[in-house]
């Protein structure tokens, strides 16, 4: 099982205390149903950061502001652009695969660098 926690329990999210908040209890599930129903199953997390969904256009009044936030995103990571879904969805195949079978109760950032400062 691969829960989605958010880099934002690792950083904190001024303005947004609930969300970094959610996702550090999300972290905390996987942890502890590893601990508790492991060896049966195997409990893991992953963290992204930004990720290029619509949510980013949700948030946005306009297309142009979205994409707007997009550049500042990608401008504020050392690899200089934002994730896309499929890069996420193959971590979490990795992990639910045999090739991942040995990891448990483990938090994969997939983040550019970001939490790196």
């Amino acid at each position: 099982m691969t829960l989605v926690a958010s880099t934002g329990h690792v950083l904190g999210m001024p303005g947004y205390t609930a969300y970094p908040a959610s996702k550090a209890a999300v972290r905390s599930f996987a942890r502890t149903w590893a601990k508790e129903l492991g060896p049966r199953i195997r409990v893991n997390s992953i963290s992204p950061g930004p990720v290029d969904t619509p949510m980013l256009d949700a948030q946005h009044p306009s297309k142009e502001a979205a994409d707007a936030a997009r550049i500042m995103l990608a401008e504020a990571l050392p690899v200089k652009r934002i994730s896309q879904p499929s890069e996420i969805a193959k971590s979490v195949l990795f992990l639910s695969s045999e090739d991942g079978s040995f990891y448990t109760g483990f938090d994969l950032v997939l983040d550019g660098g970001q939490v790196q400062g």
